[in-house]
């Protein structure tokens, strides 16, 4: 039986636009090479975010992110969970799941988001 088109979420999730910072480690290279990413929305579970480049699903990375209205910035490791090319853009939404973050940080995304569902 199916949920009438609802999605059944851990977390709130916010559109939301912020720059984001991301970098892959690339064992051919022996470096992390970054990717410029922007937020399509987040949530305290992680992130949708939008490149120009895919990532693997399950690679890992590294990433760095403001809130709107924040000084302070976010740094965590995700894993991607999910890849889609949105061919007319030219560009790939990607799934990140935070799986190294502090939670300091955690409650600050959760604060946001909830904040922000209740009018900010």
């Amino acid at each position: 039986m199916g949920y009438g088109g609802l999605e059944k979420r851990k977390y709130m999730r916010l559109d939301t636009e912020v720059g984001v910072e991301l970098s892959l480690y690339d064992p051919a290279k022996g470096k992390t090479v970054p990717h410029s990413a922007e937020s399509l929305n987040v949530s305290a579970g992680g992130l949708l975010v939008t490149v120009e480049r895919p990532l693997e699903v399950s690679s890992y990375v590294l990433a760095r992110f403001t809130l709107p209205g924040e000084t302070e910035q976010q740094d965590f490791i995700a894993r991607v969970v999910r890849v889609e090319e949105i061919e007319a853009l030219r560009r790939y939404d990607i799934g990140l799941e935070f799986v190294d973050i502090v939670i300091g940080d955690l409650e600050k995304i959760d604060k946001y988001v909830t904040s922000e569902f209740e009018g900010g």
